[in-house]
């Protein structure tokens, strides 16, 4: 009879637990509703947080198993809800400045819209590469069949596909989440490949801080030098050295314009030309900088032209060094 009476009590305290539960969750309101994949990683951690409580026979009342269950559930949420910036849904955060094939921006209302506003989901078709200018400053390249929301100005959610992150010292630092790891730029360049669950992190320049699970990690690179991660999972299956010339880089260069030597100076073209090809830019003399930054010409030109303008050229000229090095000289007096 004890027993009986003590069954009757627990699935008492359960419906009063689930009664109460349901209120705190009525009393919130509805959410701001995160991508699946993001949605699923912290399904996973919810669950993970779960199955580390204690034994069931070491917790004997259901009401107090629900009420850790609901504190984890909770604290897992708004930890996840206060490590993204505001909600900028609605508001303007980037735009297109370059579109190479077909592409589709699409609001939080899934209506197809010219303006990427929060929330904007961002897609590339087989033939369409983008570059996309960011608010706060950094720029946004995004290869073939590729597919991120734009949380924010700043952040990006990566679903699938490729994308490369070009942020200068002033610009706001950008994220990249991913479904198991986010990845923080330090005014750096850096590309950020997924496909299911692996996930690629190359540093071209600066340095990343990658969270894993509950690994922090740094890469970096140095002149001529950057580093390559795999990742599977919550795993590192690798990381290599990866040289700034290196092949991989390549379609970055079909994501932008052509740059326009009308609206510079030689010298803003020799460093934008140095950066896209993940080469270090050096003088030979401070008098040879204050002169390419006087120094002005004409036309529309690539950054790989950089030799075949400075071979024509009857003041500056490239001074053998490194291969990663772009060291500019004045020719020699005839």
């Amino acid at each position: 009879m004890t027993d009986q009476r003590n069954e009757l009590s627990n699935d008492a305290s359960t419906e009063d637990a689930d009664s109460d539960v349901r209120r705190l969750l009525e009393l919130a309101g509805p959410r701001v509703q995160p991508p699946a994949a993001v949605e699923a990683r912290v399904r996973a951690a919810t669950m993970s947080a779960w199955q580390s409580l204690p034994a069931p026979s070491l917790i004997s009342r259901p009401a107090v198993r629900i009420a850790l269950a609901a504190s984890l559930l909770i604290a897992l949420v708004a930890g996840y809800f206060t490590t993204f910036p505001e909600n900028l849904e609605g508001r303007y955060v980037a735009e297109v400045v370059f579109a190479s094939g077909g592409y589709s921006v699409r609001n939080a209302d899934n209506a197809v819209s010219p303006n990427i506003i929060g929330g904007s989901i961002v897609q590339t078709s087989a033939e369409g590469r983008l570059l996309i200018k960011m608010q706060e400053g950094a720029t946004v390249r995004m290869d073939q069949k590729t597919s991120a929301t734009l949380h924010a100005s700043s952040e990006i959610w990566l679903h699938s596909g490729k994308i490369y992150i070009d942020s200068s010292d002033d610009a706001r630092p950008v994220r990249v989440i991913t479904k198991y790891a986010s990845i923080t730029e330090l005014g750096t360049q850096f590309e950020v490949s997924t496909q299911g669950e692996r996930v690629i992190v190359a540093v071209r320049e600066g340095q990343i801080a990658l969270s894993l699970g509950n690994k922090n990690i740094h890469a970096s690179a140095r002149p001529g030098t950057g580093e390559i991660l795999e990742i599977d999972g919550l795993e590192v299956l690798s990381r290599s050295e990866l040289s700034t010339l290196d092949d991989r880089w390549a379609w970055t260069q079909l994501s932008r314009p052509r740059f326009n030597l009308d609206d510079a100076t030689f010298y803003e073209y020799l460093k934008w030309a140095a950066r896209e090809t993940g080469r270090t830019l050096i003088f030979e003399s401070e008098l040879v900088r204050q002169q390419t930054a006087t120094n002005r010409k004409r036309g529309m030109v690539e950054a790989e032209q950089v030799e075949d303008v400075l071979k024509t050229d009857e003041i500056f000229r490239r001074v053998e060094g490194s291969v990663h090095e772009l060291i500019i000289g004045f020719r020699p007096v005839r």
